[in-house]
């Protein structure tokens, strides 16, 4: 079927928002892709049928278009000046993006408002920077355990998403992106991204990593302090000076 222009909600059009063979898109401009937006893929309407013979488009599929547009009106106009990136409709990054907006608007429902250095803080933006370049576009109900955790048939060595953590970061951090995971996959289910019990993760222990147990004599510290003072590592030395 040959691409419709527009859809209606009413009388306003829905700009780059088209019937194209068989199901509703979202399809950007050559200009908007270059500024990191894609196409999206949403759902096929219907059973209704509208003027042109088209199936009518759910509530959730306009709502959708007028925001991707709202988004790229802002990068267009320069109230946004880095493009964030458009995941796929239905995929973990998209349900990361609603999930951050949705907790920033309850914060600010009970009248809190996080610093710019509490932003970057928080545990959900740091785990994203793992979790996102290994499944941003992808949809969760295909994600499985053994891209979490598997044994590679050749090696015999594990393999997988915790093993990647747990070669290039520390125990901790593996923690605490395998609890932000979690978090995110709860609030995709309430979303109807995914089924609360389907959660690969839950098939293996994120067990946090024990309490350091290193003991460090007066005399021990006494020098390291020493040396870190006269190497110009003032603070450096206070603060174990201090601990």
């Amino acid at each position: 079927m040959s691409a419709s222009r527009s859809s209606r909600v009413g009388s306003d059009r829905i700009r780059h928002f088209l019937y194209i063979n068989g199901r509703w898109r979202w399809r950007p401009t050559k200009k908007m892709r270059t500024a990191g937006f894609h196409l999206i893929n949403l759902g096929r309407g219907g059973p209704d049928l509208d003027a042109l013979g088209r199936p009518v488009p759910s509530l959730a599929d306009m709502a959708r278009a007028v925001e991707l547009n709202a988004e790229w009106d802002k990068v267009r106009t320069g109230v946004v000046p880095v493009p964030k990136t458009v995941y796929p409709a239905g995929s973990v990054g998209d349900g990361y993006q609603r999930a951050v907006r949705l907790r920033e608007a309850q914060r600010k429902a009970k009248g809190i408002t996080w610093t710019a250095d509490q932003e970057k803080r928080d545990d959900w933006v740091r785990a994203w920077k793992w979790l996102e370049p290994v499944f941003g576009d992808v949809d969760p109900k295909t994600v499985q355990p053994e891209h979490f955790l598997a044994i590679d048939s050749r090696t015999g060595k594990p393999r997988g998403f915790i093993s990647l953590l747990e070669a290039q970061t520390s125990p901790t951090e593996r923690h605490r992106v395998i609890k932000v995971w979690r978090a995110l996959w709860k609030k995709m289910a309430a979303m109807n991204y995914c089924r609360l019990e389907g959660d690969p993760t839950l098939t293996f222990a994120n067990s946090a990593p024990g309490p350091r147990q290193d003991i460090w004599q007066h005399r021990q510290v006494a020098r390291l302090v020493q040396r870190a003072w006269r190497r110009g590592y003032k603070g450096l030395a206070a603060m174990m000076a201090v601990g």
